[in-house]
């Protein structure tokens, strides 16, 4: 009869056990969410420094909204939006741009499919001296259980 009990006891802390692998704590599950937009957020700021204009595609989603110091723009397609980073990113060229830099990140979650990432950076020159800073949101969402950006709104100095 004992080894009866102890054979059930032991095969529902085994089915306990078992049902626990693989359940994260809400802090892990937002660690990992968290490291998901930031490996995002990484493409990003690669694919503009290096004029990787085919992997912002791949990293956003249309319709994607562009809100700056003057102007609000929607782009519908990948092929717009792609077109506005090239306009955006070309020019610098002729100011000897470099490379950017993230001064500031902070993820804040709306919800489990909705991000935002405030964000402050300086553009920088062969040289080394920053020539142009700025701040931004940036939005992201979820889908298929991968993160993609699909707006931002920038404050440029």
């Amino acid at each position: 009869m004992k080894s009866l009990l102890v054979f059930i006891v032991g095969g529902l802390l085994l089915v306990g056990c078992v049902s626990q692998i693989g359940t994260k704590s809400p802090e892990a599950k937002a660690d990992l969410e968290e490291a998901k937009i930031l490996e995002v957020a990484v493409k990003y700021y690669d694919a503009f420094i290096n004029k990787k204009y085919d992997a912002i595609g791949s990293i956003t989603q249309t319709p994607f909204v562009s809100v700056g110091n003057e102007e609000t723009l929607t782009f519908q397609t990948k092929d717009d939006l792609i077109q506005h980073y090239r306009s955006i990113r070309e020019p610098l060229d002729e100011l000897n741009y470099s490379h950017s830099e993230n001064y500031y990140r902070k993820i804040h979650f709306l919800n489990n499919s909705l991000a935002q990432v405030e964000s402050s950076y300086g553009r920088v020159n062969k040289k080394g001296e920053v020539f142009h800073t700025g701040k931004g949101i940036y939005f992201y969402r979820k889908a298929n259980n991968s993160w993609y950006l699909i707006g931002r709104v920038e404050a440029a100095k």
